[in-house]
């Protein structure tokens, strides 16, 4: 096992490592309010009230929803060239930034990032620590090497699932690949963002349900799965929209037709519930601390909230599923997106076809993985109802499904293999996966090194 998975788990710290030194500050989704969150634990080791000032340091000018005086500083002079081709970013070299003070330091925390569990800032907080007198931009490296860990804990965790789901370490090699080169998830995986844990926790919650296919009366197994139960529920509240999906897993893996699966996997579930909630009622305004939309003429505001077209689907669960807004400040040509949507519906094709010819592990997976993200797409669209209602606004984005993305990939390698079969070809179709997604990060980055570096 182990000649599978370490190639894996040194991809994805590859990736990671090269990714957090590759993109300029602050330039991924919400990094800014996330790495103060970080940077007030680290500094002054405790919370800031969420939605309420944090209190005010003399010689500082620092409120609610306001950054450090340092980090509002490399905000300003690296956003000039967001989204702008034409305008180069700052060097590292010529960052100039206040003086390294106390003051210069101090964040009252009241970003959006506040009402969020403390698990994955701490850990960030502990990186920050190792190099604490450092300048800004090495603090902010050290945080977002703290991801690029949890980026190698969900790929091995990734291709435990494969190994444990489809019976073989060569499908795990594959899902593992394919889990560390899924380009949003390197984003995230490379920058400061609590998603990091969230999607590291909800493989390795699936990892856990996949074990329980091959065993289902391994105590072990279910142990595993309400501890990264728990670990995701402190990782961000948007956990709770993926607990249908894991419920559905764990009694799938455990015998569906016996009413004992559904009640272990309620229980194993109950903790992380529990915890994920009492800490939203005590820390948010918000029961659901739902996330809100960035400020106005943000990228986000282009987001296609009411989509009748198949185009504004494509963009909202297709781009933004894979790959779009905060990578690099670039876009990909169209054709990247429709070698995946090729791929898709092969696998779709595969699944109707070869349905007859499945194993019953993998119609279960290919059911899970259906019902899963359409239990988590229905109280999406409900929540972003209810908020484009009171704000006019939308937080849809289909990086939200990616906790669901090891089952998704594993139906896909089904789908992929069962119109193989089906065809009669002898070759590993899965692959193609990893492989087109292998395409999208490489291109990227070379796409981030012209951009940035030349």
């Amino acid at each position: 096992m182990l000649p599978w998975a370490a190639p894996v788990v040194a991809l994805a710290l590859a990736r990671g490592a090269f990714l957090a030194v590759l993109v300029p500050p602050f330039q991924s989704p919400d990094e800014p309010a996330h790495f103060d969150y970080v940077q007030r634990l680290a500094e002054v080791g405790r919370l800031a009230d969420p939605g309420t000032p944090g209190g005010r340091l003399e010689g500082t000018a620092s409120g609610c929803d306001e950054l450090s005086p340092e980090s509002e500083a490399l905000r300003g002079l690296v956003r000039a060239s967001f989204f702008h081709r034409e305008r180069p970013v700052p060097s590292a070299d010529r960052l100039r930034l206040p003086p390294d003070t106390p003051q210069a330091r101090f964040t009252p925390l009241c970003s959006s990032a506040s009402v969020y569990g403390p698990l994955y800032y701490l850990v960030a907080a502990g990186a920050y620590r190792a190099v604490h007198h450092a300048p800004l931009p090495t603090r902010l490296l050290a945080a977002r090497l703290s991801s690029v860990l949890w980026g190698a804990l969900g790929a091995l965790a990734a291709f435990l699932a494969g190994l444990w789901l489809f019976g073989d370490a060569r499908s795990g090699f594959c899902l593992g690949l394919a889990y560390a080169l899924q380009p949003m998830q390197s984003l995230m995986f490379s920058t400061v963002n609590n998603d990091a844990a969230l999607y590291a926790a909800a493989a390795a919650a699936f990892a856990a349900a996949a074990r329980r296919c091959r065993d289902p009366a391994s105590r072990g197994a279910w142990a595993a799965f309400a501890i990264a139960s728990i670990v995701a529920a402190m990782a961000k509240p948007t956990f709770l929209l993926v607990v249908p999906a894991l419920l559905v897993a764990f009694a799938a893996a455990s015998g569906p037709r016996r009413r004992a699966s559904w009640l272990a996997g309620a229980l194993a579930l109950l903790p992380a519930i529990a915890v994920g909630v009492a800490w939203q009622f005590w820390r948010a305004s918000s029961p659901w601390g739902a996330p809100s939309a960035a400020a106005s003429g943000g990228p986000i505001q282009t987001f296609p909230v009411d989509f009748p077209s198949a185009s504004g689907a494509e963009a909202l669960w297709g781009k933004y599923y894979w790959m779009n807004w905060g990578w690099h400040d670039l876009r990909l040509p169209i054709a990247y997106y429709r070698w995946l949507e090729i791929l898709l519906v092969l696998a779709l094709l595969g699944c109707i076809l070869g349905w007859r010819r499945f194993a019953d592990d993998e119609r279960g997976l290919i059911v899970v993985a259906a019902l899963g993200t359409l239990a988590m797409l229905l109280p999406l669209y409900g929540l972003a109802y209810q908020l484009q209602r009171a704000t006019g606004e939308s937080f849809l984005q289909g990086r939200y499904l990616l906790p669901l993305f090891v089952p998704q990939a594993a139906a896909i390698m089904a789908g992929l293999r069962g119109l193989a079969r089906r065809a009669g070809a002898s070759e590993d179709p899965a692959f193609a996966l990893p492989l087109a997604l292998a395409m999208m990060v490489g291109a990227s980055a070379l796409h981030g090194l012209a951009r940035y570096y030349a």
